[in-house]
């Protein structure tokens, strides 16, 4: 077997990488552009999960690289 060996840069960046995605698209609103008045998208439940989506995100970024520096980021 061989042993894959990734270099600590390398690492560094896809988990940024990783981390932007999944803030991205996880806390930011999306609402669809043929909804201009915005009376189809649901804001209130979008309102009350943001907290629960970006504490999940703060403690994954954690989990991945155990700095508390980069998850308040």
């Amino acid at each position: 077997m061989s042993h894959i060996s990734v270099s600590d840069e390398f690492l560094l960046w896809s988990q940024m990488c990783l981390l932007w995605s999944v803030s991205s698209y996880a806390i930011a609103p999306d609402p669809l552009p043929e909804d201009r008045d915005n009376s189809n998208f649901a804001w209130r439940t979008w309102r009350i999960s943001l907290p629960i989506r970006i504490f999940g995100t703060a403690l994954l970024s954690y989990g991945m690289t155990r700095s508390i520096v980069l998850s308040a980021g």
